[in-house]
């Protein structure tokens, strides 16, 4: 055999198995894409994104408009460590925000090295000034009695610890905790939350693979949130679904949904924080720049805050969480489940 005649066998091997590899892939089912019927609509067809103070308490605010709102809801979304830059989390911000929320994003890191124990401290900072920030008359006033917490990771820590000493503080209660892969309590300390709230909506999701924080303190903040009755906590399990393509994904990044509208730019992200969008990752930093926001999102992560809203603001049943929607075969959808307490 000629070392051209080689090659082109090569060349044509190689063609055979790219369009096998074609006709397999297509004919998985295709996951939904459409949001849920049982989300709230979008309300607000314009998000304004401004920042505030400098270093660990540095903040961004996003706030709906066209129309802008009388008054709004506030949420206060508590990144994962080294998340500083709001860009991972851009599409859950842009859904909360067009459904009238004001999201209230803190840094509450200067840098990696940022102590733990600033974290918090941090925090209050921000929230303080950006509620003084929300009274000027150019903003959108929000109504401090209407207001949740989504932590993700250490601020799935934070996010309870907040809710704990916010009273005292003289800051905002939050009435609905939405903790994604909460941890790990070793390196960030709960706090008592027998002083949570008894009227506070809280659900953790958790998968119990997660190899960053597993599901054990997502169980404690449940356990140890004594003052508030079974009915309103909500231990959520997560997990792959390999029925289709794209394959819908559980994990510690499954909420990341990257949405370059809310890049801060001078602010890094992904695994350390060390990078920015103007660079190229290595191979490391992928799951950052490919978790685009997906069915696991929409019909999961934001559906179950969603729900968890309406149970508390307008008295709507909670929903069956594990109905995400089904495949284009019409196989249900299978990557949530409400586990009993």
């Amino acid at each position: 055999m000629t070392p051209r005649l080689g090659r082109c066998l090569l060349i044509l091997l190689g063609a055979i198995i790219a369009a096998k590899f074609a006709s397999a892939q297509s004919a998985f089912p295709t996951s939904p894409q459409t949001e849920p019927a049982a989300a709230s609509p979008a309300k607000h067809q314009r998000v304004v994104m401004s920042s505030y103070l400098w270093g660990g308490r540095q903040y961004w605010l996003f706030e709906p408009d066209q129309p802008k709102p009388d008054k709004a809801s506030l949420v206060l979304f508590l990144h994962g460590w080294g998340q500083m830059n709001p860009v991972v989390y851009g599409g859950w911000i842009d859904h909360l925000v067009r459904r009238g929320h004001v999201v209230v994003y803190p840094c509450y890191q200067d840098t990696m090295l940022t102590l733990p124990g600033d974290f918090l401290p941090n925090v209050l900072a921000c929230l303080r000034d950006a509620l003084r920030q929300l009274s000027w008359e150019n903003h959108v006033a929000i109504d401090p009695d209407r207001m949740a917490v989504i932590g993700h990771s250490c601020g799935g820590i934070l996010g309870p610890n907040y809710a704990a000493i916010a009273r005292q503080q003289g800051l905002p209660v939050p009435r609905v905790i939405l903790c994604v892969a909460p941890g790990r309590s070793r390196l960030f300390t709960l706090m008592d939350l027998s002083k949570l709230d008894a009227g506070t909506h809280l659900a953790a999701i958790s998968t119990p693979t997660d190899g960053f924080v597993g599901d054990m303190d997502a169980r404690r903040i449940l356990h140890e949130s004594t003052a508030i009755a079974a009915g309103r906590k909500h231990d959520i399990f997560m997990r792959d679904d390999w029925h289709g393509r794209p394959v819908l994904r559980s994990g510690h990044l499954a909420c990341l949904a990257l949405d370059s509208r809310y890049d801060a730019r001078n602010i890094p992200y992904g695994f350390m924080g060390r990078w920015t969008t103007d660079q190229t990752p290595p191979v490391w930093e992928y799951p950052f720049w490919l978790s685009t926001a997906d069915a696991v999102d929409r019909q999961g992560f934001w559906r179950v805050f969603d729900a968890m809203w309406d149970s508390a603001f307008a008295g709507r049943p909670w929903p069956d969480v594990s109905r995400m929607g089904s495949w284009s075969d019409g196989v249900p959808v299978r990557v949530l489940e409400e586990r009993s307490r």
